[in-house]
């Protein structure tokens, strides 16, 4: 086997991991995050890699059929991969953002979520589901359990064709883009004290009614209902608001036109965030500080 192609590939980029790191300036830490993971038999955080197994998946985006198997890879990995670094060196400037950086973001927080694992399982149980009721319907639950790993195995297959070739839809990101697009954007910034958590599967929406959240509405998606505000955490110190616009907003506000502005945000707010990171993950929590970490976790 050639152990020079890309078949440990990242769902959670590299280039995202790198704003966690636990001391960017020393040898021996500058690759490493605080990961904390829990099983059927364990609940640690340990120091690991952010080339680590543990942020790899094999053949993720690998589609055998075609001429290039690794295309969709080496797509992620190009193009869209070292767009951060851009976004994150004109975010720390903390200046009304370019255009050029909305678009950046914009694109960066499609593929986020749409090329991640916790959307793969979605899909796949969505295929399951719907084989096994008209199956069972059918034919009577006995006989769908003769053929359920056959089932799962297509279902996986299933998934990961429609997951990796939607993102070709234009008309996809076209309504991704007109959802985020008709918001309010801002820049929050933490503190040193109190820093933000990421994890496996960053960004959450959640519905604001009057400043009072509803944790009912709390899930890892974004959503463009009226009410809802989405949450991206870019960095241990800055974090990506998409929230309704203020009353008394101009009608023609986009994002085209309007001021994003970096904010310090108080601590319950940064609570607040970190709460929702810790529930809506998919395994992981991430951060560069295992005591921050661990004081979450103490109080939920």
């Amino acid at each position: 086997m050639n152990s020079n192609l890309p078949t440990g590939q990242h769902d959670l980029p590299k280039t995202y991991l790198r704003r966690f790191v636990i001391d960017p300036q020393d040898r021996n830490l500058k690759s490493m995050v605080y990961c904390y993971s829990k099983t059927k038999y364990e609940a640690k955080i340990k120091a690991i890699s952010i080339d680590s197994k543990r942020f790899k998946k094999n053949d993720f985006y690998t589609i055998k059929e075609l001429a290039d198997p690794y295309a969709f890879e080496n797509f992620f990995r190009v193009e869209v991969e070292p767009l951060y670094n851009k976004i994150m060196a004109e975010i720390s400037q903390e200046t009304n953002l370019t255009h050029d950086c909305r678009g950046k973001i914009l694109l960066w927080l499609f593929f986020n979520k749409y090329r991640n694992e916790a959307n793969r399982n979605n899909l796949e149980l969505l295929t399951n589901f719907l084989i096994e009721m008209p199956y069972k319907m059918q034919h009577g639950n006995q006989k769908f359990e003769s053929i359920i790993e056959e089932v799962r195995k297509y279902s996986k297959i299933k998934a990961k064709y429609v997951q990796l070739f939607s993102l070709l839809e234009k008309k996809l990101f076209l309504n991704f883009e007109k959802g985020m697009g008709t918001k309010h954007w801002i820049i929050l910034k933490s503190n040193k004290e109190n820093s933000f958590l990421t994890n496996d599967n960053p960004g959450f929406s959640v519905n604001v009614d009057m400043a009072i959240p509803d944790l009912e509405t709390l899930n890892s998606f974004y959503a463009t209902n009226g009410k809802a505000s989405n949450y991206f955490i870019l960095s241990t110190q800055y974090c990506l608001l998409i929230s309704p616009f203020w009353e008394g907003t101009p009608l023609d506000m986009s994002l085209n036109n309007q001021i994003i502005k970096c904010v310090r945000i108080k601590d319950p707010h940064i609570d607040f965030i970190n709460y929702c990171t810790i529930t809506t993950r998919t395994q992981y929590l991430i951060s560069n500080d295992n005591k921050r970490i661990e004081r979450y976790l103490m109080v939920l």
